[in-house]
């Protein structure tokens, strides 16, 4: 016997079943004594919380991450946050897990030189299409394409240059400091010693100047208060100036950001919720940031009332991230540099193309004139030559 009943709730249909398998009896079901259910929260959502290596200090500071899955608090490592370590028998005490990296030397060294590989093959490349050749005397076919020569320093300028956000207090500043060099043909190399020395001196630092995803730190005298709390891809990498004012009642009243090398006349209004700040979210027609803090987050302890406070927040990005986005950009469809340059030498080709067709449309209409001339003259020459052999004839 089954017995099945489905009741309005709200916008919901829920079923209830029951399920006999002998036969006979009967059923008896009371309808009208069904009350109404209640439910009690026995836990509300929440961020993960964390610390990594004791950090941050504080017992009542975490890293707070609105994700299980964290991957940008160690480089080039996720964690996967499976459930808290709180001891039972002594609330507000946690047990330590350990964590054992081993480091993979072997591999990164080869995606380095993966990378190298992939950018010597786009100079050489460009190399051949630009240079002049003076066995045969004759320039490359896009020899006039400036485009080129501004790819070719655009991809060029991350490696030869201080990684974007980093500063004295890291290990590493500069891809050279690890091996990595361009060499005076234009041709990146790499120098495994040192680049095994700097791995064997600091290996996350090295991980980090070439992989930094956005990381970020704060520093200045008010740098306890105001801390990093997160960026995206979208967010501009370097050196931000972050003044904050929390009034007599814990409440941030204004926030302001702004580049480092920007006046403060200059500095955008930041999104406050909460003790939370965020970076100015406007974009423009092609959903693009307009502002270099776009997805900047930072946490305010509020407790600093009656205060304004003055941060230094550095947004750290390897060279390799750096490199990333310069050839997404490059290739960005409708504004890329690349797509550009490519709608442009066809717009040329077909101009040439249309001026081919008019200048053959041309001759040949000046053939037709031509032809039509000469048979004029072809049947005036006969006739003259008949009347000659009339006049031969008498």
């Amino acid at each position: 016997m089954t017995l099945a009943l489905d009741f309005e709730t709200g916008s919901q249909t829920a079923s209830l079943a029951f399920n006999q398998s002998t036969t006979g009896g009967a059923v008896t079901a009371d309808i009208a004594s069904l009350a109404a259910a209640s439910f009690s929260e026995t836990q509300s959502a929440q961020d993960s919380l964390f610390k990594v290596d004791d950090y941050p200090a504080g017992a009542d500071e975490w890293i707070s991450r609105s994700t299980n899955t964290v991957d940008d608090v160690i480089a080039g490592v996720t964690l996967n946050l499976h459930g808290a370590t709180e001891d039972l028998d002594n609330p507000g005490t946690y047990d330590k897990i350990e964590i054992n990296l081993t480091r993979n030397t072997e591999q990164l060294k080869e995606k380095m030189n993966s990378m190298i590989e992939a950018y010597n093959t786009v100079v050489m490349y460009i190399d051949e299409k630009t240079t002049y050749d003076e066995d045969t005397n004759t320039a490359g076919i896009l020899s006039s394409e400036y485009t080129l020569t501004s790819i070719r320093s655009l991809l060029r300028t991350p490696l030869i240059v201080n990684a974007v956000g980093f500063t004295a207090s890291d290990t590493f500043l500069n891809p050279r400091d690890i091996g990595l060099s361009v060499g005076a043909d234009g041709m990146l190399e790499l120098d495994e010693n040192e680049f095994d020395e700097a791995v064997v001196d600091d290996y996350l630092g090295v991980l980090s100047l070439m992989g930094a995803k956005k990381t970020g730190s704060t520093s200045g005298v008010d740098s306890a208060f105001v801390k990093f709390y997160g960026a995206s891809r979208y967010t501009n990498a370097g050196e931000f100036d972050v003044r904050v004012t929390v009034d007599g009642s814990g409440a941030i009243t204004s926030a302001l950001i702004k580049e480092a090398d920007e006046d403060w006349a200059d500095a955008r209004s930041a999104t406050i919720d909460g003790n939370y700040i965020y970076g100015n979210d406007e974009v423009d027609s092609n959903y693009k940031p307009v502002h270099p803090e776009f997805d900047l987050q930072l946490a305010v302890d509020t407790s600093q009332t009656g205060r304004t406070m003055d941060v230094m927040v550095n947004i750290r990005q390897g060279f390799a991230g750096n490199l990333y986005e310069q050839v997404d950009d490059l290739l960005h469809s409708g504004t890329g540099r690349v797509p550009i340059s490519i709608d442009s030498l066809e717009d040329r080709i077909n101009s040439i193309e249309d001026r081919i067709e008019g200048e053959e449309r041309r001759l040949e209409g000046v053939e037709a004139r031509m032809v039509a001339r000469f048979a004029r003259l072809e049947k005036m020459l006969s006739m003259i030559q008949q009347q000659f052999a009339g006049i031969g004839m008498l």
